[in-house]
């Protein structure tokens, strides 16, 4: 577990993002996720309450730190907020995003 409050942003909550995310999330970190939709970071949230769901069915972790865990994960689409307070970032972005992007 981090002592201090550490801020880590992961910009990207696809294949891997959401993943990322979760690991930070569950070492202690506030972890905040910028994807470019909503309806995009709505599917990471459930992908990641899933993950969470089924190493608690595993007995890996307990079933009443899903919580805590879903709490330390803020969703946005604003890259400005997701950046603000991040003491690290990790960017994933795949092909099909590029031509936005750049």
């Amino acid at each position: 577990m981090v002592g201090k409050k550490e801020n880590v942003t992961v910009i990207g909550s696809g294949e891997m993002g959401h993943g990322i995310a979760q690991s930070f999330a569950m070492a202690g970190y506030e972890v905040t996720v910028v994807d470019v939709s909503d309806e995009i970071l709505r599917k990471a949230k459930q992908t990641i309450a899933w993950s969470l769901g089924r190493l608690a069915e595993k007995g890996k972790i307990r079933r009443e730190n899903i919580d805590v865990v879903m709490a330390r994960i803020n969703f946005t689409t604003s890259y400005e907020h997701g950046i603000r307070d991040a003491r690290a970032m990790k960017l994933l972005l795949t092909t099909h995003y590029w031509p936005q992007t750049l």
